[in-house]
């Protein structure tokens, strides 16, 4: 399937449709409901490309509707993505806009900027191909701004809802209140006593108007906190994502007492293209998890772990012991043990590369991507020595 989305983004046609159906073909009962989703994503981008919009939306759908599919944040916005530039291709105009907002809501919580930017580029570029200059130059802007969070925006709309809804509250009180004085000369009634009656049902409901106001709040930050942790996690281990790990390193460290200081290290598993090649992705996946879990468990409270991307993990270690002893340890726990996995017992090692003896001063948005480097080149020195090696510049 990934076969097939490079064919296409690079106009080949022909070839893009035989690799996704040399991917369609495996399909079956024993593969995951994931699978399925994205199969069903990537026959909607065969589609598309071929200009079968029909088509491409009802597939479209169809990954939309798939039970489960809420799961695959990242996929649901795929097919939300997809059926808006089906409904484009139709010139079903209506339809566009919900789906391209959904699609940019479910990238923001995965932190998946990369298709949201893709979404407005493609956007662009149909109604450039369209002579739609005006339109192609307002997606050409949204696409140079989709880098912007929209969190903030979302927590600021939700206050202002709650202002209005507050000040409404308030006229519907100052209407009653004119209405209560009404029937007071009307009836001839004690005015003061109804009078002091009405302030103390006045005071009752901006109690409890503040008091709702702050239950809103509370659950505005409740959910505001969630985002936050989706953004910065990786889905499928639980781990800290990229994103995450580039942000702390560029913002200043605790001071550091150890005599080891800090250690920035790159860990990646020995021929893991072999274990997806054999055995299919989702025994990749475990085999990832279960990586995930053993680095977690070995690793100091203050240490830092984060999937960098594919098998790749980087670790920003504390100095809380020998960086040398700690890094051979975290080898250990993945070469002396094998993975249990659903398709049998496998055997893994990894290359570590790592840079030692750093300072908070060294770590910083200026210079970390320059012992990042010296780490994967350590990695590189420990892959071409024979794997399974710790290498430490």
């Amino acid at each position: 399937m990934n076969e097939s989305f490079a064919y296409l983004r690079s106009g080949d046609l022909v070839k893009g449709r035989e690799a996704y159906q040399s991917a369609a073909k495996l399909n079956g009962d024993n593969v995951s409901e994931r699978y399925k989703i994205i199969l069903l994503k990537a026959e909607s981008d065969v589609l598309l490309a071929e200009q079968n919009f029909e088509s491409a939306r009802q597939v479209a759908n169809l990954c939309l509707r798939y039970p489960g599919v809420d799961k695959y944040t990242l996929q649901l916005g795929q097919c939300y993505l997809n059926r808006a530039l089906a409904n484009i291709g139709l010139n079903r105009d209506n339809f566009v806009f919900a789906d391209l907002k959904r699609s940019s809501a479910m990238f923001d919580v995965v932190g998946t900027r990369s298709w949201k930017v893709l979404g407005l580029r493609t956007l662009a570029e149909y109604y450039d191909s369209r002579g739609d200059s005006e339109n192609a130059l307002r997606y050409f802007k949204l696409y140079y701004k989709g880098n912007k969070a929209l969190l903030f925006d979302k927590r600021q709309s939700d206050i202002f809802l709650l202002e209005q809804e507050f000040a409404t509250a308030s006229l519907a009180q100052e209407n009653e209140l004119l209405n209560a004085e009404k029937e007071l000369g009307e009836l001839t009634l004690d005015k003061q006593q109804l009078r002091n009656r009405i302030v103390v049902a006045l005071g009752i409901m901006v109690m409890i108007s503040a008091a709702l106001l702050l239950i809103r709040l509370r659950s505005i930050q409740k959910t505001n906190k969630e985002l936050l942790k989706q953004s910065t996690r990786c889905e499928l281990t639980g781990l800290y994502n990229r994103r995450y790990l580039e942000q702390r390193l560029t913002q200043p460290l605790p001071n550091h007492l150890s005599s080891f200081g800090y250690t920035l290290a790159i860990l990646d598993l020995d021929r893991f293209k072999q274990v997806n090649d054999t055995y299919g992705h989702d025994i990749g996946d475990q085999v990832l998890v279960e990586v995930a879990k053993r680095l977690d468990q070995i690793l100091s409270t203050n240490d830092v772990v984060a999937r960098w991307g594919g098998e790749e993990f980087v670790l920003l270690l504390a100095g809380n012991q020998e960086p040398v002893k700690e890094l051979e340890l975290i080898r250990q726990a993945i070469a002396d043990r094998p993975i249990e996995t659903h398709s049998g017992q496998l055997e893994l090692t990894t290359s570590i590369g790592a840079t030692t003896h750093l300072t908070e001063q060294q770590l910083n948005s200026r210079t970390y991507k320059k012992h990042l480097k010296s780490a994967d080149d350590a990695l590189y020195q420990a892959k071409q020595s024979g794997r399974n090696k710790v290498v430490i510049i």
